[in-house]
């Protein structure tokens, strides 16, 4: 064994060391200030470990983190970074002993093992791969992070990721991180709070320095101590070569849409974030394909086919838009059907900002004619639900079955992916035809959209069999169970509450296992493919869980109107030869409300059966050694899976590169409608609003303060009684609102998947609420008016 200062690697084993000893003795000699340490050459006997654990105490270097330097990790060709062990705050003889033994010894773990069989294409033996470790003196961080030279969304920017005190939860993905992005020495602007200008800058200088002695881009781990000095503690190659470079916009529409009009409503409903690229392939690819095959049904088009893949529902920044000028399509080809009509079906009003510049109007006998086509779909669901019945009846996984097996049993189903979606689609059309006729109709006999939007969300509540309303009520009586047998759950965490259910017998295990037997394919974002469904994340459904537990003692809402009443009120305001018409409508907006939720249940179940099949397909191609970790596979299309498997390792690092990215895109924030390509917002700064008008979706007038939630763990924070403030909502949202006394949506419309549960649990609700996520902060006291649709700031919280 040899040990060596950081500072005083001899240049003829600098290359034998690994990436991460090497990095540390480059920065030590380019002048950068690191923790002082040393490493470990060719440790592997008791008496050597005993020998460092002297050479540590000599230099009395107090807590010390041991960690690894493999030869393969940390390359310029790739990077292995995560594979091997670490070990922080190390300052005890046992543990500085056991922790250099693990730290060797996860040379040939089975991750590392996979890694270097993929990369290296042989076994992980001496020959190929040596352990150094490196012993290295903690800081005392006050904040850590992660600097890039080559900002990945844009390479003439420096990007500075900070998370406060270790950067252990910014790496391993657990926490969040604060973002600065400094282009040509000057900060862009942004909220982040951890670091000052000063920092910020010194850090950016840093990056220039580090890019310039290393003379390539570089990927930089920094720490800050509490009294601000700025350590680094690792220095890798930004690798990916160039053939392979991945980017943020690598799956972007690649077909011009120069003064189309793109909008983030609707869609963000069903997808609130960026996704993943097999999500793109599958899911998101499945609601386009039944879009387009609409279009085709009517006649608006000849073939699917004539319309380029995710013109519908398009990517940008592996964000989802929906293309109103594909959608206007059908405006201009259908009788009875126009460009206002598809506005407020989508984005709940008229966009007469976004004149539409493509329109190509057919004549109108031929409007008329595929007018027949067209009335199937839109004056009844039962097309969509007996679609859906024939796709869930077809459906078979055989999760048992070999690699090969289980990527042909991904192409063999995925025309009921693609059918699925598409019934789910026309049940969309049948639900938002019916609610527009209704509210088109009412807006127009009383003079008042807000008034007409009101009495017709009243109309919409109690309808029978709503399955996403469901979920709250199951919710409940689960809760109610619980708390009667065993009452000291309403002090549970929620880890102390799923050791509970997991060890649960008799009523509480039955109420529990026939919830999931429902609803267990359900979750927040669920249609993202490597999102669990609440059945396979027991934590994550115990956070909701706990919700429903806290808010028991509220008691059961009890109404004071029933549906019925607000459609007696529609009648008294209508004349007397409108209200049969106008009543038909009601029934068919009640009967299409249905329809959508249970289609697009449907469409969960069928995605969760694809959830587990590539779930199930990346454990084994782990075990094999085609992937170094299953997580990977969300990171690569369905088509890259099937290279994969013939040997295409390349794809491997493209899918690494593509995950660091995800975060970015799914932090990106973006207008409501755009002409043209979507363009992040940049100035996301706090607006001095205190009025706000949105539609009327559930009524009631509530003042208290606001939550406003943009991630699970902001919902975990809501307290009983605050009024929820949130860009969207989706089914896993609704646990919710058994604490919350109002609803606030930024984007959305009275069809919302939400939203018609909201309407169904009394909780007073307004949509479309423009600018309120910018201008209303959490403890901010607001006055809402689900009747008028109307929002009043009160009072600010106090900094």
């Amino acid at each position: 064994m040899k040990i060596y200062d950081l500072s005083a690697i001899p240049q003829e084993v600098l290359d034998s060391v690994g990436g991460k000893a090497k990095g540390l003795n480059q920065l030590t000699n380019f002048g950068f200030k690191v923790p002082k340490g040393f490493i470990l050459v060719d440790a592997h006997s008791q008496a050597d470990f005993e020998e460092a654990y002297q050479y540590y105490a000599t230099h009395q270097m107090g807590k010390v983190a041991v960690r690894s330097s493999a030869t393969i990790e940390d390359g310029v060709n790739f990077s292995n970074a995560g594979q091997y062990e670490t070990y922080l705050n190390v300052s005890t003889k046992e543990e500085f002993l056991t922790d250099i033994s693990k730290c060797i010894e996860s040379l040939h773990n089975h991750r590392s093992e996979v890694y270097s069989k993929t990369f290296l294409h042989g076994e992980n033996d001496e020959e190929h791969n040596k352990m150094t470790v490196v012993v290295q003196q903690m800081v005392d961080a006050k904040c850590a992070g992660v600097l890039f030279t080559k900002d990945p969304m844009n390479a003439k920017d420096v990007l500075i990721e900070c998370v406060s005190g270790l950067g252990e939860s910014l790496v391993s993905g657990t926490q969040t991180a604060e973002q600065y992005r400094v282009e040509d020495g000057k900060i862009l602007e942004n909220e982040n709070k951890l670091l000052t200008e000063a920092d910020v800058m010194s850090l950016y200088q840093s990056a220039v320095k580090a890019e310039q002695a290393f003379g390539m881009p570089m990927d930089m781990e920094w720490a800050m101590d509490k009294e601000g000095v700025i350590y680094f503690v690792q220095a890798r190659p930004i690798t990916v070569a160039a053939e392979d470079e991945v980017t943020i916009n690598e799956f972007d529409y690649p077909h011009d849409v120069t003064d189309q009009t793109i909008t983030t409503c609707n869609v963000r409903e069903m997808l609130s974030c960026a996704v993943t690229p097999l999500t793109m392939s599958t899911s998101v690819f499945g609601l386009d394909y039944g879009m387009r095959k609409m279009m085709e049904k009517n006649h608006s088009i000849k073939n699917v086919d004539d319309l380029p893949a995710f013109s519908c529902i398009t990517p940008f920044y592996n964000n989802m838009f929906f293309n109103q000028t594909t959608n206007y399509i059908v405006s201009y080809r259908i009788a009875g059907t126009s460009k206002e009509s598809s506005d407020v079906v989508i984005c709940g009003r008229v966009l007469d900002e976004f004149p539409d510049k493509f329109s190509d109007p057919s004549p109108q006998i031929v409007r008329l004619a595929r007018m027949f086509y067209f009335l199937p779909y839109i004056l009844s669901g039962k097309k969509a639900v007996n679609g859906m019945q024939k796709v869930m009846e077809s459906l078979h996984f055989n999760y048992d079955d070999t690699i090969e097996g289980l990527y042909k049993q991904q192409e063999d189903n995925f025309e009921l992916l693609k059918e699925a979606w598409f019934c789910h689609y026309c049940s969309s059309y049948f639900s938002g035809a019916a609610s527009m006729m209704a509210s088109r109709a009412l807006t127009k006999m009383l003079g008042d959209y807000n008034k007409a939007s009101f009495l017709l969300s009243g109309a919409l509540t109690n309808i029978e069999g709503i399955e996403s309303a469901k979920i709250v009520d199951m919710m409940k009586d689960l809760a109610k169970c619980i708390v009667k047998n065993n009452p000291d759950a309403v002090k549970y965490t929620k880890e102390q509450l799923a050791d509970y259910i997991k060890n649960s017998t008799g009523e509480v295990k039955d109420c529990y296992d026939n919830f999931m037997n429902i609803n267990g394919h359900r979750g927040i974002n669920e249609s993202e493919m490597r999102v669990k469904c609440w059945g396979d994340d027991l934590l994550g459904f115990c956070d909701a869980l706990r919700g429903s537990i806290i808010s028991l003692d509220k008691g059961d809402i009890v109404k004071t109107k029933d549906w019925t009443d607000y459609v007696d009120e529609i009648m008294a305001l209508v004349k007397r030869s409108k209200r049969k018409g106008i009543k038909s409508q009601i029934l068919k907006a009640r009967s299409g409300a249905w329809t959508r939720e249970h289609t697009k249940s449907c469409c969960i179940k069928v995605t969760n059966g694809f959830r587990k099949l590539y779930n199930v397909m990346a454990e084994k191609m782990v075990e094999q050694g085609i992937l170094p970790d299953a997580d990977l596979i969300f990171f690569l299309t369905k088509e890259e899976i099937g290279k994969l498997i013939e040997g295409d390792n390349g794809l491997i690092k493209k899918a690494m590169k593509r995950r660091r990215l995800y975060p970015t895109q799914c932090s990106l924030r973006f207008n409501e409608v755009y002409s043209g390509k979507p363009v992040p917002i940049e100035d996301d700064t706090a607006l001095d609003k205190s009025d706000f008008q949105g539609t009327p979706a559930s009524p009631g007038i509530v003042t208290g303060k606001a939550r406003v939630i943009r991630s699970v763990e902001d919902a975990n924070k809501l307290q009983e009684g605050e009024i929820m403030v949130v860009s969207l909502t989706d089914v896993g949202w609704t646990p919710y609102y058994c604490l919350a006394s109002g609803l606030i949506t930024e984007i959305g419309s009275c069809l919302s998947h939400g939203v018609v549960v909201a309407r169904e649990y009394g909780l007073p609700t307004i949509v479309s609420v423009k600018d309120i996520m910018r201008s209303i902060k959490d403890g901010d006291v607001i006055t809402m008016d689900g009747t008028k649709g109307t929002v009043t700031l009160v009072s600010k919280e106090e900094e």
